[in-house]
């Protein structure tokens, strides 16, 4: 089965330690992608989504626009992320965790990051 992420219910957020002493979250408040789930092979499911990169909102003006710049996103240039799955287990029933998922981040020096982090989807 495969779909389109519903944005209006679906959001990217993240979270970064900042300096040691705090967490900056924030949020992405554009996407769209991909989900498709294979429920006899779990293993060739896949999910591949994109952000808006200048849609990133961490409730700081300042902080946002510093983000936007060539010091972080350089959005001009690199106006989205792409985020591909590398491996999708399933958990329970309808339930799957999305692992490994690779960030591809157009920058000057492509850079491949995988997250340690884990996406859960339910249908």
């Amino acid at each position: 089965m495969s779909w389109e992420i519903d944005a209006i219910h679906s959001h990217v957020s993240f979270a970064v330690r900042h300096l040691m002493v705090s967490t900056v979250r924030g949020r992405f408040n554009r996407m769209r992608g991909q989900i498709h789930i294979d429920e006899s092979q779990p293993a060739n499911s896949w999910v591949e989504a994109e952000v808006d990169v200048a849609t990133v909102d961490t409730q700081n003006e300042q902080r946002d626009a510093h983000l936007r710049a060539a010091d972080f996103f350089e959005v001009d240039t690199y106006p989205t992320i792409t985020f591909k799955s590398t491996k999708v287990e399933a958990v329970s029933g309808q339930e799957y965790r999305v692992k490994n998922v690779e960030e591809l981040v157009n920058s000057a020096d492509v850079k491949r990051v995988r997250s340690t982090g884990a996406i859960a989807v339910s249908f």
